[in-house]
């Protein structure tokens, strides 16, 4: 099954992580030809992000003997790690700036902003303060300007709780909901989808007025979703599980 998908910045290419006995890194053009693996071992390799350029991936991976933060070409060259300190505190994610010079990065200690360069081992920045006392913020995109991220707000072993902007310079949040998880923005910043109880829904930065736009079933709820940079196109990941029973004649 499929975990994450990602869209390329020119919206003609797809990124998408699976989950199972293989955790690979695939692309696939938009119109759903051209299927290939960007990473093909025994690792765990999981939620990747086009650069900027839609040259390279950032993803997280546990190819270390620990979770940590990776890039790679999506031709699979040029495997770099990012992150390799005890102290990153087992990275989830990781998005890249628009100028792409930074990455921010979530974890169990918070989110870091990082230069995309950084030597593995070097010392990282201290993580941003938190929203609240024990709640964590996981970036899942940055605003064009590159001085917001948004995100959703989770307390470790609970449902997700909101989706919430950082401006970085001030380190002050914003909350847009109050449920929900995984924003996606369209590259002008004024549109941002997001997931909740299986819908996609849809809301206004500015205004913060929700609209369902895609509803899921019972039976095939939406656990994943992003927005093409033009807004045009909306993707989706529903869960289908279906067993069968057989009934073999060995005659």
């Amino acid at each position: 099954p499929l975990l994450t998908v990602s869209v390329s910045p020119r919206g003609d290419a797809l990124a998408f992580s699976t989950w199972g006995l293989e955790e690979d890194l695939w692309i696939v053009r938009s119109d759903g030809t051209g299927l290939r693996k960007v990473t093909d071992d025994r690792y765990r390799d999981r939620v990747p992000f086009f650069s900027p350029d839609g040259k390279r991936l950032a993803f997280h991976s546990d190819r270390d003997g620990t979770w940590n933060i990776w890039t790679i070409g999506i031709d699979g060259s040029g495997l770099t790690q990012i992150t390799a300190d005890k102290a990153s505190g087992f990275p989830l994610s990781a998005q890249f700036s628009p100028d792409g010079t930074k990455l921010s990065v979530a974890s169990y200690t918070g989110t870091r902003i990082i230069p995309s360069d950084i030597r593995p081992g070097a010392r990282l920045p201290e993580p941003l303060p938190l929203p609240e006392n024990g709640i964590m913020f996981r970036p899942f995109c940055w605003f064009p300007d590159g001085g917001r991220l948004a995100g959703f707000v989770w307390k470790p072993g609970a449902p997700g709780a909101g989706i919430m902007t950082l401006d970085i310079a001030s380190q002050k949040y914003e909350r847009l909901t109050e449920s929900g998880g995984f924003p996606a923005l369209t590259a002008d910043g004024r549109r941002l989808y997001y997931l909740d109880e299986g819908k996609v829904w849809l809301i206004d930065p500015a205004t913060k007025k929700p609209r369902l736009i895609f509803e899921g079933t019972a039976e095939r709820p939406v656990i994943h979703q992003t927005v093409a940079p033009d807004g045009r196109s909306l993707y989706v990941i529903r869960q289908f599980d279906q067993s069968d029973i057989w009934l073999l004649d060995s005659r």
